[in-house]
C-alpha cells in the first residue's frame, strides 16, 4: 500500500496525511501485507526510526502495532537485526513497553531470536550490540533454536 511505501522511506508526514484523509484513515495504515507485515515491519527493515516513533506516538496505532508479529512470528526487532539496524534495536531497547521484543523467538524457522537472524545475515554490529547490552548479552547469543542449532 502507499502506507507501506511511506513507512519504508521514512515519510511520517505522508502517514499522518493518510490517517487524516477521509476514506483512508487509521484503518488503512494498519493494513498488513499477505505475510502479515505492517508498516512497522517496513520501517524497521529500512532503518526508519522516525516512522517507528510516529507509530508509537499515534494513539490509534501505538505499541500494539509495534508489537505485531508477521506470519512467522518475526517482530520489528527481527527485521532490524537482519538488516544490521542497530539504531532501531537501540530505539526498541529504550522503549520499556517494547524491550521484550528483543528476546522474542519467532514461531517458525526453528524459533529464531534476533541473534540468529543477525548471524544468518552476517550482521556483526548487531551481534556486538547484543553482547554489549546488559539485559541481552551472552545468554541471548547462546540460545539454541528448536532444531538444536
Amino acid at each position: 500500500t502507499i502506507a507501506h511505501a511511506a513507512a519504508r522511506f521514512d515519510n511520517a508526514d505522508v502517514l499522518q496525511w493518510i490517517v487524516d484523509t477521509p476514506g483512508l484513515g487509521t484503518d488503512f495504515v494498519q493494513v498488513t501485507s499477505r505475510r502479515k507485515r505492517t508498516i512497522a515491519h517496513d520501517a524497521a527493515d529500512a532503518d526508519c526510526v522516525g516512522v517507528l516513533e510516529w507509530i508509537r506516538a499515534t494513539p490509534e496505532l501505538g505499541v500494539d502495532l509495534l508489537k505485531s508479529p508477521d506470519d512467522i512470528g518475526y517482530t520489528i526487532a527481527h527485521f532490524a537485526a537482519a538488516r544490521g539496524h542497530v539504531q532501531v534495536l537501540q530505539w526498541i531497547n529504550e522503549q520499556p513497553s517494547l524491550r521484550a521484543l528483543l528476546v522474542k523467538q519467532s514461531k517458525a524457522d526453528g524459533r529464531h531470536t534476533i541473534a540468529h537472524v543477525a548471524a544468518n545475515s552476517g550482521e556483526l554490529d548487531v551481534l556486538r550490540w547484543i553482547l554489549d547490552t546488559p539485559q541481552l548479552g551472552p545468554p541471548l547469543l547462546k540460545q539454541v533454536t528448536s532444531h538444536g542449532s
